[in-house]
């Protein structure tokens, strides 16, 4: 899609939201913000809560090149995104003890749209232990 970078980040959250649906995840929250901090995608996955930011880029890269989520997130983003999720499950503990959560994952998946092709990258960056 030819988009402004705005709109672009928004088609790629949905984007990532219908293939995680269809894959069996359950959508909670789309941009959940606290203070300055955003979690781009919020999910469930069987007992595990899966926070996910998303990065879309334009333009292809050689064999896959600029797809892995550690080099388009830095540690101080994922710290951020951290302590968001931390925030989150205080905050709606309640409910996701309800859902059997017990857990939290953080994954980046990466887009690279270059033409008509998409191609997706999901990395893990951060698990936690059982709570």
């Amino acid at each position: 899609p030819h988009l402004a970078a705005h709109t672009l980040g928004q088609w790629g959250e949905k984007y990532v939201a219908r293939l995680l649906i269809r894959d069996g995840m359950k959508l909670l929250h789309r941009n959940w913000r606290v203070g300055k901090r955003e979690l781009d995608l919020v999910l469930v996955e069987g007992n595990t809560l899966v926070v996910v930011e998303v990065k879309t880029r334009r333009g292809g890269g050689p064999d896959g090149v600029g797809l892995e989520g550690e080099e388009v997130v830095s540690e101080a983003q994922v710290e951020r995104v951290r302590g968001a999720t931390e925030v989150f499950m205080g905050r709606h503990g309640v409910r996701l003890k309800r859902m059997g959560v017990v857990r939290y994952r953080i994954e980046v998946v990466v887009l690279r749209i270059d033409g008509r092709e998409v191609r997706i990258r999901r990395s893990t960056v951060q698990a936690s232990p059982q709570c």
